[in-house]
């Protein structure tokens, strides 16, 4: 099981956390972890390997060009605070990671596993680009309006994301993103997670919410644009 973390130093606490979580929900799967950053220093390195070593994972590190993610823009006006340029690093899974790495599973840092993930990495994959989560407001139109899709196309939080990385290396993904972002620069409000839609909105396995349970189901409520078709399933 290939697990990514995409972060800076301003993020370390919180993947030393959910990096603790994955483990401790894990603790008889093959795991290697694949950090990717800008900025990670060889102290908070040393930090996240000591967790993995102390659970017996395998770990590597690997620095983006700060260039390449420069080429998008700093957070606007009325943008989530927590989100920096480090938010786009996800799209270039494909390019950073080994060859022989034909999946993996992007996680968000600021999160907490509660269960064993094999039931997510054994989703079939094939002809897809990956599987998520439609997001808990998934079923509001401005998302729809705004990157000109058909809302049949669930939109899908990137917070949890399994990428199929060899549809990505045959398709070309990232090389269309980066043109999505260039040739509809006034769709991209919501970072990776636009262009993630914007490009795969057909190409995405659409999962239970159980796989990527959003604070906003219950700490926010009035932020939920969700159909009733989904209740049941929250429920659970």
């Amino acid at each position: 099981m290939d697990i990514a973390f995409c972060l800076d130093n301003n993020y370390l606490m919180p993947c030393g956390v959910a990096l603790c979580s994955v483990c401790e929900n894990n603790k008889s799967e093959d795991i290697t972890f694949h950090i990717v950053s800008t900025n990670l220093n060889a102290a908070s390195q040393q930090s996240l390997e000591n967790i993995s070593t102390r659970y017996g994972k395998q770990i590597h590190f690997y620095k983006i060009d700060e260039s390449l993610i420069n080429r998008f823009p700093a957070k606007e006006d009325g943008q989530p605070e927590q989100i920096t340029l480090a938010a786009y690093i996800r799209i270039f899974l494909c390019d950073l990671l080994p060859q022989e790495v034909k999946k993996v599973l992007y996680l968000d840092c600021d999160l907490v596993v509660t269960d064993n993930l094999a039931e997510m990495w054994n989703i079939d994959l094939v002809e897809y680009a990956g599987a998520a989560v439609p997001d808990y407001c998934c079923d509001d139109i401005r998302h729809y309006n705004r990157m000109k899709i058909d809302p049949k196309y669930q939109y899908c939080n990137s917070g949890v994301f399994l990428l199929n990385l060899e549809y990505w290396r045959e398709h070309n993904v990232l090389d269309q993103m980066i043109t999505f972002f260039k040739e509809h620069r006034e769709r991209v409000f919501y970072h990776d997670q636009d262009l993630l839609n914007g490009v795969l909105y057909d190409k995405i396995v659409r999962l239970d919410a159980k796989f990527n349970v959003q604070i906003a189901y219950w700490a926010k409520p009035n932020w939920c644009f969700t159909s009733f078709q989904r209740w049941d399933e929250l429920a659970n």
